[in-house]
């Protein structure tokens, strides 16, 4: 009679054990299988890791600085007589609909806005007055060694020493011009936000206001555009120059 009894027991021992080695199995496989969503997250990293990798810390570009003004130089000095004309305590600001709007403060009054134009367009009309005959050399367009020849290495020097001494001056100018314009637009901006209650044609005022700042920035664009086609041909001319130096070291009889 304790035979059977204890064959019951045994036969839910075994049955214990079983269950318990499939939960452990289940766990196991679980652990091992990572979820769905999770993988396909990874392979995607994965993929634009391979794609664009991060570059290293020494090869990430360095962020260009503005070109710093020589105050000795022609703009310098117009750029800091600009400062000096400013005698109206800043910031500015005009009425809003809650209160002052506060202009950028980089705008200094509307004759330090004014001379800051002509200071620019006059540097400009400086660069094209002192450099546009290297252009018109038509570097690029010489042919022949013969033509080449004929160039005296020491004009060739002296014009590539220009190109330098433009290049140096254009950036600086392209620097401060997108300065100027940049403070134009923050100006213009707040325009927006002004609210004049107390005139009896405030469309107009606003708009008369929005045409000035526009006047004298397009001053200073018209010459700049002039200016940025100049050194676009510049640079050709650059590079066909220090070919027909080499050219001429080459070739040329002494």
């Amino acid at each position: 009679m304790c035979k059977p009894f204890t064959s019951i027991l045994r036969f839910k021992s075994l049955k214990v054990v079983r269950s318990f080695v499939l939960a452990v199995l289940a766990v196991a496989v679980l652990a091992v299988i990572p979820d769905k969503g999770w993988s396909q997250q990874r392979t995607h990293t994965q993929r634009l890791d391979r794609i664009n990798p991060a570059p290293p810390e020494e090869a990430k570009p360095a962020i260009p600085s503005t070109p710093a003004i020589d105050p000795a130089s022609r703009l310098g000095q117009a750029l800091a007589s600009c400062d000096k004309i400013s005698n109206e305590p800043g910031p500015f600001a005009l009425p809003g609909l809650k209160g002052d709007i506060a202009l950028d403060r980089c705008y200094k009054g509307r004759d330090h806005l004014v001379c800051i134009s002509d200071a620019l367009i006059s540097e400009a009309k400086s660069l094209m007055d002192s450099y546009t005959r290297i252009v018109d050399a038509k570097y690029p367009e010489i042919n022949s060694v013969d033509n080449v020849c004929k160039i005296k290495r020491d004009a060739l020097a002296s014009d590539i020493s220009g190109a330098e001494d433009f290049t140096k001056r254009f950036a600086t100018l392209k620097s401060q011009y997108e300065s100027h314009a940049k403070c134009a637009a923050n100006v213009k901006q707040a325009f927006q936000d002004v609210v004049l209650t107390d005139m009896a044609q405030p469309p107009d005022i606003l708009k008369s206001m929005n045409d000035s700042l526009d006047g004298d920035i397009n001053r200073v664009s018209q010459v700049e555009t002039q200016v940025v086609d100049l050194a676009e041909k510049m640079q050709a001319a650059t590079k066909a120059m220090k070919t027909i130096d080499k050219i001429h070291r080459t070739m040329c009889l002494k």
